[in-house]
């Protein structure tokens, strides 16, 4: 049987079946049996695939998408409900006092909701126990009851739209099939874009530039690689220019001359490697070889041919980049070439090209400058570049070109269009519209992209049109788009071993590598934000979204269809549209159908009452953003009906009063990332029933008023967890977030007394953890063997210590944190021991603060290599009132010590006598600070020997302060001092 005809098996469940507790591995069954298994996708993405005007199959085809949505949306549903169940029968199990192991035992494996399984656990419950869970159960069963009967009537649905669909494909299939025949069995049947070396362009604007640069790279000798043949690149987006910019430089005399060999070759999509081995033989020695299709001949002929010659070969329009054994095989005769300087120029859209054939130098084309696009732009239309004369058509056609952004086939584009009608209405007409863009030819801009989108595998397409909720200069982050593809279900989960947030971020910088992003903006925190990478990129999402997705502009409302899934709403009160406008297209909407809902700005309250009205029809929306006014708005929102919400964002900024956030809020039990702006006290104490979540993004102390979060054992993150002794916020909490990276402060440290109980924690375990601070509020002896219970694991990259009240160094300190780059201990009164730090091979940066440390020396330094602190920058000595003697003793002359050290800060050490500096000449601290930039000591009274300073040009900042030896000091020496502080 064909996979199509073994989908959609009719679907009749008991209701005993929906509530198994076994129900996970039956929504993967019963999405096979109705038919969302692979042969579905598999003929929904050959109907997508399908270039048709056939009106008939495309409702078909959007009539299946819309029932696979609902089918989606009812696995879903029925996901929400065994996760219901479980935290229904965690809690119960939780208050109820059992008298024995076995009866809590009994309860547990016999938890079902059907009538005969609720009447034993019944039995061990007070009465206001049992009637509650009775009165919850009853309004569930009549639930589920009708969800059943939807099911099978949606199988029904999907069995017939399916038997549609494959007929009405089968049948184009054919249609199709025959009209290639009878058009060409040759290259043409695959409708590729064919170039030639040859200029189609009368004339050039604004490239000389890039024209130079490339003739000087091609006919430099330096370019050439030995034994290797190399690789130059022009890179850009679709009708930037690449072609011509080739065809510039193909034609230009100086590489006629400097070249015995020039060949062009088209690649397009498909990579064939028989195919472009051929055309190099017959560009090269212009005979033809149609009949030969033996690789291995036709690459001994033309190594044969090139062997003695300095060739070019231009391969234009490149998309492989999967393949890399395809691209050594083709380019293998070519390495063999005995004449310095032979060159292969590849033109391609993805940087991912450019990083498979090893270019040895790129040239990024982006879109012509103004002095360039609109001499150019009035040329496509009057073969003058300043219209002809006409300063009333340059006026308006110079306001069209601003919207091609220096895009050479967006201007030819339009250009067809003005020259048609010189009218300087019907120029107006063409400036205010929309439409224009979408104009199809054969120079349109819009099938150059269309085609980079085509060519991509389904999952970019799909989160690539995604992209259009957002405007076209909207900056959005990596991780905000990703959270929002998990929301959506677009990211392949079934790449073992990879983490949900990677395999989107993966797919992120494919699209970024694609061309369709740009990087706009990095901030000082790192975080860098990005936009499409042109706004004709930006219609192309929208184009091919049109159907799905909607941003609504406050100025701008499109003719809205019925089937949008996803909504997003910007509003500007300076050239937005009357509110009731706004409020009549989002009525267009069916609030059923929505998946995402994204407010951008504060809203009118007309407008802002109408999400609401829409939210209170939806019910499986994935996605929520919402700029919130007032307490009020949070309150009227029925969050216990989003079964499906994966992705909420709550801006409440200017709230004062919010306390907390509503009950209802903790069971969205799908939600996987939960932000919040506000100014938050507390949290539900029920919030540890969002078992999904992944990210809780907030002010981060609000982590550590989550009770029971050990529940939450998909999070990725938790900044701060506060030791309490209280049921909920035990150390214990940690052990089941194996999977939460990035810093953990822990504080109260004091509340755990046993080194088994801090074990419980399981840091060792937690391998994604970045950084981690212990904090003690008060030091004690027993604290010895807390610490030792607290090992981290060795991928750990920062560490803190504060408040510990032992005397010796964990055993793990040393030998374990192997990557440590970041270490400070801080108030730790009684710590006397340090431990070998000088063994860190990665330690940049070291404080010590409070520590009751008499000498820094042998101990600290270690015995294992022979350069200490190798990598360490920066060393604070700071409030360590017993410390007496920083020793540098004669043996430590044999190894380096301090090599990178730039700054040194030693401050209200008041018995500290000794330092590696005291006594020394100069020659010598050279050779222990070498590159020292800063020195600043303070409050140390019993300094007083110092060499003299600077020492080196590279100390650039001195401050010294209250001790004795700045009493002896000239001031003269301090010549290359940027800033000298003295007292």
């Amino acid at each position: 049987m064909d996979p199509v005809s073994m989908t959609f098996v009719a679907v009749g469940w008991l209701m005993s079946t929906l509530v198994n507790k076994a129900v996970t591995a039956l929504l993967e069954a019963w999405a096979k049996r109705i038919g969302l298994g692979n042969s579905f996708g598999a003929l929904l993405t050959c109907a997508r695939g399908l270039r048709t005007s056939n009106y008939f199959l495309e409702e078909l085809v959007q009539n299946l998408r819309q029932l696979a949505h609902r089918a989606e949306n009812l696995l879903d549903e029925l996901d929400y409900y065994r996760l219901q169940d479980e935290i229904q029968q965690r809690g119960t199990l939780e208050k109820i006092n059992f008298t024995n192991k076995s009866s809590a035992a009994s309860y547990s494996s016999g938890f079902r909701l059907t009538s005969n399984s609720i009447l034993s656990p019944l039995k061990g419950m007070s009465c206001c126990s049992a009637r509650d869970v009775l009165v919850t159960l009853s309004k569930t069963i009549s639930s589920r009851i009708n969800m059943s009967q939807r099911m099978n009537e949606l199988a029904e649905q999907l069995q017939k739209s399916q038997e549609k669909v494959r007929d009405a494909v089968q049948t184009e299939s054919v249609v199709i099939t025959s009209q290639i025949a009878e058009t060409s069995q040759t290259d043409q049947a695959t409708n590729l874009r064919q170039t030639t070396s040859f200029l189609t362009e009368p004339r050039i604007f604004g490239r000389d530039q890039e024209h130079d640069r490339l003739i000087y790279l091609l006919t430099n000798e330096k370019t050439a690689i030995v034994d290797k043949v190399s690789v130059l690149a022009i890179v850009g987006s679709g009708g930037v220019g690449k072609t011509t910019l080739a065809q510039l430089v193909f034609n230009d005399p100086k590489i006629y001359s400097y070249f015995e060999v020039r060949s062009w070759i088209c690649v397009s999509t498909h990579f064939d490697t028989i195919r472009l081995t051929r055309e190099m033989l017959e560009g090269a020695c212009g005979n033809r070889y149609s009949e030969l299709c033996n690789l291995n001949e036709l690459q001994n002929k033309l190594q044969d041919e090139l062997v003695s010659k300095r060739f070019l070969l231009v391969l234009d329009d490149m998309w492989e980049d999967k393949d890399k054994s395809q691209w050594d095989l083709m380019v293998a005769p070519l390495n063999n070439c005995m004449v310095k300087g032979s060159i292969i120029l590849v033109t391609t859209r993805n940087q991912s090209v450019v990083k498979m054939v090893d270019a040895k130098d790129n040239t990024y084309l982006q879109g012509l400058d103004d002095n360039a696009f609109l001499p150019f732009f009035s040329a496509c239309i009057f073969n003058d570049p300043n219209y002809g004369g006409n300063s009333r058509l340059r006026n308006i056609g110079q306001q069209i070109a601003n919207k091609l952004k220096g895009n050479p086939l967006a201007a030819k584009t339009v250009s067809i269009m003005l020259k048609e009608n010189l009218d300087e209405r019907y120029w107006m007409k063409i400036r205010d519209s929309e439409e224009w863009r979408s104009q199809s030819g054969p120079n349109d801009i819009m099938p150059a992209l269309r085609l980079s989108y085509e060519h991509m595998p389904f999952h970019l397409q799909r989160c690539f049109s995604y992209c259009a909720i957002f405007l076209e200069d909207h900056p959005f982050t990596c991780k905000e788009l990703v959270y929002l593809w998990m929301a959506q279900g677009f990211l392949d989960v079934r790449s073992e071993g990879k983490m949900i947030e990677d395999i989107g971020s993966a797919y992120f910088n494919d699209l970024f590598n694609r061309g369709f992003f740009q990087t706009k903006q990095s901030t000082c925190g790192g975080l860098v934000y990005y936009t499409f990478q042109h706004d004709l990129i930006h219609d192309l999402a929208c184009m091919v979204a049109f159907k799905e997705c909607l941003s609504i502009n406050g100025s701008k409302t499109r003719q809205i269809s019925p089937t949008i899934r996803h909504l997003s709403i910007f509003y500007s009160k300076k050239n937005a549209e009357p509110e009731e406008a706004v409020v009549r297209a989002l009525a267009c909407l069916k609030g059923e159908n929505l998946s995402t809902i994204i407010n951008w700005d504060e809203l009118p309250s007309g407008i802002f009452q109408t999400i609401l009205d829409l939210l209170k029809e939806t019910k499986f929306l994935r996605a929520l953003r919402l700029l919130l006014c007032s307490q009020v708005q949070l309150q009227n929102l029925n969050f216990q009906n989003f079964v499906s919400l994966r992705y909420l964002r709550l801006v409440m900024s200017d709230f004062d009063n919010c306390q907390t956030l509503p009950r209802e809020i903790c069971r969205l039990y799908h939600l996987e990332v939960f932000e919040i702006e506000a100014r938050l006290q507390e949290l539900p104490k029920n919030f540890s029933d969002l078992v999904s979540l992944r990210h809780f993004i907030v002010e981060k102390k609000l982590h550590s008023k989550i009770c029971d979060v050990g529940k939450l054992t998909s999070l990725q993150e938790l900044n701060h967890f506060d030791v309490q002794p209280k049921i909920g916020f035990e150390i214990e909490q940690l052990g089941s977030l194996k999977g939460i990276g990035g810093s953990l402060h822990i504080s109260n440290l004091e509340n755990v007394k046993f080194k088994r109980e801090a074990s419980k924690a399981r840091l060792v375990e937690k391998e994604k953890l970045d950084a981690l601070y212990l904090q003690w509020n008060y030091g004690e002896q027993e604290n010895e063997c807390v610490l030792e219970g607290l090992k981290p694991n060795t991928n750990l990259h920062s560490l803190g210590i504060e408040g510990y009240g032992g005397v010796a160094s964990p055993t793990w300190l040393e030998p374990s944190l192997i990557f440590l780059e970041s270490l400070t201990l801080m108030n730790c009164k009684a710590w006397e021991l340090l431990p070998p730090i000088g063994e860190l091979e990665f330690l940049k940066n070291l404080e010590l603060s409070g520590l009751a440390v008499r000498e820094i020396g042998p101990q600290c330094y270690g015995t294992c290599r022979s350069i200490k602190f190798p990598s360490l920058e920066e060393l604070e000595i700071i409030d360590m009132p017993d410390l007496e003697k920083w020793v540098w003793s004669d043996q430590h002359e044999q190894f380096l010590c301090f090599e990178k050290l730039k700054k040194l800060t030693i401050e209200g050490c008041t018995k500290l006598v000794d330092l590696p500096l005291s006594g020394c000449a100069t020659s010598e601290v050279l050779k222990r600070f070498p590159s020292l930039e800063s020195l600043i000591i303070e409050d140390c009274p019993l300094i007083f020997q110092l060499p003299p300073l600077p020492y080196s040009s590279l100390l650039s900042y001195i401050s010294i302060e209250n001790t004795r030896f700045i009493k002896s000091m000239g001031y003269h020496e301090f010549v290359y001092l940027d800033k000298l502080s003295s007292g």
